[in-house]
């Protein structure tokens, strides 16, 4: 069984919710605040903020510095975005382990 940690959740959550804004049925290209997000899926701002602030550094989205008007886009198409560049943007670089 794969289990995840809260920032890696929090991760996943967060760009299923910048997709579904961006690309869903009502596709709306803007970009979502942190606010927003949290506030979507009951996610502590604090940390959620961090977990925004490592998956920008590490590429997966684009950060938008406007003000009230800022905040996150995906940095690329959500097919474009792997399982593994997130687990590995949150908790860094993976490896098997012995049973």
């Amino acid at each position: 069984m794969l289990k995840f940690s809260k920032k890696a959740d929090y991760a996943l959550l967060s760009l299923q919710y910048m997709a579904t804004v961006q690309c869903g049925i009502e596709a709306n290209p803007r970009v979502v605040n942190t606010k927003e997000i949290a506030e979507e899926h009951h996610i502590p701002v604090e940390l959620l903020a961090k977990v925004l602030q490592t998956l920008a550094k590490h590429q997966l989205i684009e950060s938008y510095h406007n003000g009230p008007k800022g905040g996150y886009a995906l940095g690329r198409e959500p097919k474009d975005i792997t399982l593994a560049q997130v687990l590995e943007a949150i908790e860094g670089p993976l490896g098997l382990t012995d049973c």
